[in-house]
């Protein structure tokens, strides 16, 4: 009895990890529509958390 090679199934599952060149400049620069709505129901927000949050979400201080 011959056995063959396994083939690894991860080469089939990722397509991106055949392009070398793939590259987030890649992308289409299109504007992101950013909705807030929070619980109460408005959608003000305050500049500085929202930077804070957008720029690491698991760091922003829980108090706003």
């Amino acid at each position: 009895m011959e056995l063959l090679p396994r083939r690894s199934f991860a080469i089939s599952i990722s397509p991106l990890r055949h392009r070398k060149s793939f590259s987030y400049n890649q992308l289409p620069e299109e504007p992101i529509k950013l909705t807030i709505l929070k619980l109460d129901g408005s959608n003000s927000f305050g500049t500085y958390p929202l930077y804070v949050i957008l720029d690491d979400p698991y760091s922003y201080p829980r108090d706003y």
